[in-house]
């Protein structure tokens, strides 16, 4: 017995997007990944949105290495208490 094979729309869809996927990653992805994305209705304001990330993460890290050179300063500097 033969039996035809069928895709419901979920699978259809779930193809579409393996081969969205697929072609994201030809070259470096990212042109092909921008526009792609460029298609999403409603995204037009997220390229700029991690650029505007992008640059504000070395800011970040900034912060974070002058906290954690503060508490070194802190723990270097403090008297131990004796155990007893």
């Amino acid at each position: 017995m033969i039996v035809a094979e069928t895709t419901t729309p979920h699978q259809e869809r779930s193809r579409s997007h393996e081969k969205d996927i697929l072609e994201s990653r030809q070259g470096n992805g990212k042109e092909v990944g921008r526009r792609a994305w460029a298609t999403v209705p409603g995204t037009a304001h997220i390229e700029s949105t991690v650029e505007l990330i992008h640059a504000l993460i070395p800011l970040g890290l900034q912060a974070v290495a002058a906290v954690k050179a503060e508490e070194v300063v802190t723990l270097a500097t403090d008297t131990p208490t004796p155990m007893v």
